[in-house]
């Protein structure tokens, strides 16, 4: 989807003011709309073009000054009264912007409620805030850069960003592909492909990633490639013919069975060794803990379900589970056939606060159901706009993995992990509405 446009009148200035003698015709309706192609790079740049430009790099990097609290989200901060202007185009980030103050007040509010019979800590509720707030300010940064940039432009620099800030401590000498360079690297690299305006650069590009993913043992992350790299060639051959754009309904239902034939293609070709035997023990493993791949792979959705049932209205910011919930995640986890016993719920879910494996279920747990509002109204901005986008042909692989990922991000990923993409995608995939002739 590129970067929406708002033409100057004849008879205006270049900042859409009517001249004198001359008359003003009437803006058009707001309305959700594709809009037309326009260079993807401004001849001249801006002093505000090269801010936005520091902010881009900053929020994708993600190197924290102090707890979780990063450069980028200071310049947030400090560029509100700039990107807030920017957001009357925007309708969906302000809504999220809404949700994300009431779903803090919620959290805190519950931190307060459970304090009667869990521990909790400061520093961790500031910190779970701060969490919340990097991801949607980082969007509103996005939204805001796209006013004064092309979105492929927007999101190389992003991705650049990303790049500069891989954390190589943790998991990264186990795979520095994996759990390092994948993401940085798709975003930038698919970032610049979706530049050049050459769907074939895109196909190779994703197809390229792809195999590095799986050599590398990320089967979730090379499938999503894939069908990246699929959904754009469709696209391409759509725009060559010339062909009509489609209704969303058609494009979800499209979209949606090259999702789930992708999912069973991928688990058969996994379970014949086609991505090595390593890959293939792990699935068989999986599918035979839990009768399904995806439960085998992420038996924290049990622990979620059970803890919904033991405090449906959530924990709160900072609290420490007690006793009590240790045992009913435990519980709910052990329903897969997963044997909870082994220190992975003790020390990684549990061991400094609750960690579901889920975005959608880290906010619920700090934020109650006004973080879990939070996670499906950004999930829904995402795949409105991406729809959109694939409608009228115009998304590029970077969007449908960008769509992809958030989608299983708000299920499977931890929120902490999530953020940067979190912004990216909201920012990239939120619906720009036609501005009004005196905000041209």
């Amino acid at each position: 989807m590129s970067e929406a446009t708002v033409a100057v009148p004849e008879g205006a200035d270049d900042h859409g003011r009517a001249t004198p003698g001359t008359r003003h015709p009437a803006a058009p309706p707001p309305s959700e709309r594709v809009p037309e192609r326009r260079p993807l790079l401004r001849t001249r740049v801006t002093a505000t073009t090269a801010v936005a430009a520091v902010a881009l790099v900053a929020t994708g990097m993600e190197r924290p000054l102090y707890q979780a609290l990063t450069l980028g989200t200071l310049m947030a901060v400090a560029l509100a009264p700039v990107w807030w202007r920017s957001t009357r185009l925007f309708h969906d980030v302000r809504t999220l912007l809404l949700l994300t103050g009431v779903a803090i007040v919620v959290g805190v509010w519950l931190t307060e409620l459970a304090s009667q019979d869990h521990h909790t800590t400061t520093r961790m509720a500031v910190n779970g805030v701060i969490v919340l707030l990097n991801a949607v300010l980082g969007a509103c940064v996005v939204v805001w850069a796209r006013t004064r940039m092309s979105d492929a432009a927007v999101a190389s620099l992003f991705g650049f960003g990303m790049l500069l800030g891989i954390d190589r401590s943790g998991r990264f000498a186990e795979s520095p592909w994996r759990f390092g360079f994948a993401i940085p690297l798709t975003v930038l690299l698919l970032g610049l492909a979706w530049m050049s305006r050459r769907g074939w650069l895109q196909v190779v590009t994703a197809l390229a990633l792809a195999g590095m993913s799986a050599i590398n043992g990320g089967r979730s992350t090379a499938a999503m490639l894939l069908l990246a790299a699929v959904i754009t060639l469709q696209q391409v051959a759509w725009r060559r013919r010339g062909s009509k754009a489609v209704s969303r309904v058609r494009a979800v239902v499209l979209v949606g069975g090259l999702c789930v034939a992708l999912y069973y293609l991928g688990q058969a070709a996994i379970l014949d060794g086609y991505l090595g035997k390593d890959a293939q023990e792990r699935t068989e493993e999986q599918i035979a803990l839990s009768g399904s791949l995806i439960a085998g792979a992420r038996p924290e959705f049990g622990a979620t379900v059970a803890l919904v049932e033991h405090r449906p209205y959530g924990f709160g910011v900072g609290v420490m589970p007690n006793t009590q919930d240790l045992l009913e995640a435990k519980s709910g986890m052990a329903s897969l056939r997963y044997n909870p016993d082994n220190g992975y719920v003790e020390r990684y879910m549990f061991g400094s606060g609750i960690e579901l494996h889920s975005t959608a279920a880290d906010l619920w747990a700090e934020f109650g159901f006004a973080g879990l509002a939070v996670a499906l109204y950004a999930l829904w901005v995402v795949l409105r706009g991406y729809t959109l986008a694939f409608s009228r042909h115009a998304a590029s692989a970077l969007l449908t993995y960008l769509a992809i990922r958030t989608l299983w991000n708000v299920l499977f990923s931890p929120l902490t992990s999530s953020v940067v993409l979190f912004a990216l995608a909201v920012g990239l995939l939120a619906v720009r509405r036609a501005a009004p002739a005196d905000d041209a």
